[in-house]
């Protein structure tokens, strides 16, 4: 079974205690719960710090997150909601699933869908100044080499934005999920394990495909926009190289701050 390469996110072989939660938030009947690896917290990528406050409308008319959309994007983005802070990645575990755990993103009927990118649902819109809004989404993603994930994504809308153009928030992913098939249930539908090239999420989301984990990079902006980022999966021995790993890769702090181009995040040491 083929991973993401390290330079391009890779993030399969971290691993975390689940506790029973967890569990049920990905959704995923095929793994044994009894089967679960428990890890020493000082060895773990732990999500405690994880807000699960539900999103909220934007109540901030000063800061009207549609006031920034350029021309060219504003039927795109009229049904696109309002959000403020704090927003998690567990804020948006109503996104439709397929039996698996998979989310069901082309299938979804909850958010908007992109116009450019048919495999990307819009989750909302996040007002910061009467100049710039984010713009918050989630999508079908493959990697380097092509193994499927899904991500979640945070790009700057502005009124100078030139067409077609996405400006990605200095992060990519915000947030990430890998899912780990099992290789004799893609055999059995014809899918090499090694070979994922334009692989299609609706088939790899069917039911009898079975997932051995998922594992989940999660995301919390609070109302100061600070970004934490954490990392869990299931039934995996925690790997305290490949948790070192990801640390110095993405770190775990980000601070928004005015820089040379724009607003952007960057980490907090």
């Amino acid at each position: 079974m083929k991973y993401l390469s390290l330079a391009l996110f890779s993030f399969t072989l971290i691993s975390c205690n689940v506790n029973d939660e967890a569990n049920t938030e990905f959704g995923t009947s095929e793994v044994d719960k009894n089967d679960r690896v428990k890890a020493d917290t000082t060895d773990i990528i732990s999500s405690d710090m994880i807000n699960n406050n539900s999103v909220k409308v934007s109540s901030n008319k000063a800061l009207e997150c549609h006031n920034t959309i350029p021309d060219w994007q504003v039927k795109e983005l009229a049904e696109v909601p309002c959000l403020e802070l704090p927003i998690s990645n567990k804020d948006f575990l109503n996104i439709k699933k397929f039996d698996n755990g998979m989310f069901d993103i082309e299938g979804d009927t909850k958010y908007p869908k992109a116009q450019m990118y048919y495999k990307q649902i819009l989750l909302g819109l996040i007002p910061y100044n009467d100049e710039e809004t984010f713009l918050l989404s989630f999508s079908n993603d493959q990697s380097e080499d092509m193994y499927p994930n899904q991500s979640f994504h945070i790009t700057k809308v502005r009124k100078d934005n030139e067409e077609g153009g996405l400006y990605t928030l200095g992060l990519y992913p915000l947030g990430l999920i890998n899912y780990d098939f099992q290789d004799n249930e893609l055999v059995k539908i014809g899918i090499d394990p090694n070979e994922f090239a334009d692989i299609d999420f609706d088939t790899l989301g069917q039911e009898n495909i079975k997932i051995d984990d998922i594992c989940m990079m999660n995301f919390n902006i609070d109302v100061n926009w600070h970004l934490t980022r954490s990392y869990t999966c299931q039934n995996r021995e925690a790997n305290q190289e490949a948790i070192d790993s990801f640390k110095g890769e993405f770190g775990f702090e980000y601070q928004l701050v005015n820089t040379d181009i724009g607003i952007n995040y960057e980490r907090v040491d």
